[in-house]
C-alpha cells in the first residue's frame, strides 16, 4: 500500500511540475507575443 502511495505521490508532483512549466511557459509566450506586436504597432 505504502508503493501505491508514493508512485502516486510522485506522479502527482511531476505532474504538477509539468503543468507549472506549460502554463509559465504559455504565458510567456503570451508575454512576448504582446510586446512584439505592440513594438511592430510603433514601428508602423
Amino acid at each position: 500500500m505504502a508503493d501505491i502511495l508514493r508512485e502516486i505521490t510522485a506522479w502527482t508532483l511531476i505532474l504538477t511540475g509539468l503543468a507549472t512549466c506549460l502554463s509559465a511557459g504559455a504565458a510567456l509566450a503570451a508575454l512576448l507575443m504582446h510586446i512584439t506586436t505592440q513594438w511592430l504597432w510603433e514601428k508602423a
